[in-house]
């Protein structure tokens, strides 16, 4: 196995336009397009790029699980 075989990726939805300033649809969307991005998602992590702000509610979380909980 290579090294590459071994690596961890790190996702990044954006903090402030999306996750602050976008709706819960705009969450769904940018995570689902993201997600759809990679074949290989067995070592993949998505989160948000830096830091998570404090108008992300709990609707966004929701929409922002919804999607990757659909694709287990």
């Amino acid at each position: 196995m290579t090294d590459r075989q071994w690596e961890d990726l790190l996702g990044n939805i954006p903090p402030r336009d999306v996750l602050s300033a976008g709706t819960p649809a705009d969450v769904n969307q940018s995570v689902a397009r993201l997600h759809d991005s990679i074949s290989d998602r067995r070592r993949v992590i998505i989160s948000a790029g830096g830091f998570i702000p404090a108008q992300f509610s709990a609707e966004k979380i929701a929409s922002f699980c919804g999607v990757l909980a659909k694709s287990v």
